[in-house]
């Protein structure tokens, strides 16, 4: 089990990385579902995971200049807050309907994500103090609440509001998840979320993110945009399956 365990955020962080999103989405559900952990666990666990996943992913979109710091450094401060919340949130509410809610929200993302509308209405309306704090706060809170590292939201966000490029918005995104998911991560080793079972979700999606980069700097702006599309797609379903399926397998 630990080897498919290792293979599995290995495969999903490689998804992660090319898009932005980390790879979080796809691994709680499994790590829920088909191992049994429990949900603060399995959230922990990935929390802790996607830390080395994004810092790799950093570093080498670094040397590529591939980062606008500006843009993440006005959307991640309130989203390490919102990360703290969520973290501490996950022992507190009935996470279930809320992971209904965000697997609807995530839908209709990924058929907005097919369209290359302009961004500019969006941009007049979210593009100031107010509107990146609550921005930054939601994408945070959900981090720490679903184990999701934020990029589900920040990668939409990055490309929408503020109109960066596919793949400047993904390497933007994965800088802004290694801060996110290391608060994150740090509030689940207060709560007890995370131990030992964590280690071979740590080792997989290490090892996808150096893979992920590799293939990542071949893809186009417009293929990055339509695999986010399809990753987004992929995470509205798997949120859902673990709503539906939750019981039946625990």
């Amino acid at each position: 089990m630990t080897i498919l365990i290792v293979l599995a955020g290995a495969a999903f962080s490689f998804i992660g990385t090319l898009v932005g999103l980390g790879g979080g989405v796809f691994m709680v559900p499994l790590l829920v579902l088909a191992v049994g952990y429990p949900l603060p666990m399995a959230v922990g666990s990935v929390a802790l995971a996607l830390f080395p996943s994004a810092l790799i992913s950093t570093i080498s979109n670094s040397r590529t200049k591939s980062i606008d710091y500006k843009t993440g450094i006005k959307l991640e401060i309130p989203t390490i807050i919102g990360a703290i919340i969520g973290a501490q949130l996950t022992a507190l509410l009935p996470v279930r309907p809320l992971e209904l809610l965000f697997s609807l929200f995530i839908f209709y993302m990924a058929w907005h994500m097919r369209h290359k509308s302009s961004a500019t209405q969006v941009v007049q309306k979210f593009n100031n103090p107010m509107g990146l704090t609550f921005l930054g706060t939601l994408s945070g809170t959900l981090a720490g609440l679903f184990g999701v590292g934020g990029g589900i939201l920040k990668t939409p966000i990055l490309l929408k509001v503020f109109n960066l490029p596919a793949k400047r918005a993904a390497a933007t995104s994965l800088a802004m998840i290694m801060v996110t998911s290391i608060v994150s991560a740090a509030k689940h080793w207060q709560l007890g979320h995370i131990d030992g079972r964590a280690l071979p979700v740590v080792i997989g999606f290490a090892s996808g993110s150096i893979f992920g980069n590799i293939f990542g700097k071949k893809l186009t702006d417009d293929k990055v945009q339509v695999f986010l599309s399809m990753a987004l797609f992929l995470a509205a379903l798997a949120v859902l399956i673990h709503v539906i399926f939750y019981d039946y397998f625990l």
